[in-house]
């Protein structure tokens, strides 16, 4: 048996609350802004036919957290040299 292919897939986020659907398995690596969207960067094996939906919330510095323990944080973004700054998170059920 052959190694299995992973390839780096790029997904826009499209709101602040949003549900995406990608391959099963996917590891999420960085969520960042590029030109005027906010895009998620994830490692996928390319050949799986298989997709779930994952759910994710960006959430402003000082904004109120609601069952943090159901979170599972990405990472952090800075937005117009760092006048914005918001939160990655992936909500976890």
């Amino acid at each position: 048996m052959g190694e299995q292919m992973i390839r780096i897939y790029k997904y826009e986020l499209n709101s602040e609350n949003c549900t995406i659907k990608l391959p099963s398995g996917a590891e999420v690596l960085r969520v960042e802004m590029q030109s005027s969207g906010i895009f998620l960067w994830a490692a996928v094996n390319p050949d799986t036919k298989d997709f779930e939906k994952r759910r994710f919330m960006i959430l402003a510095t000082g904004q109120d957290i609601e069952q943090y323990e159901n979170l599972r944080y990405i990472n952090t973004m800075f937005v117009d040299n760092g006048t914005f700054v918001f939160h990655v998170f992936e909500v976890l059920c």
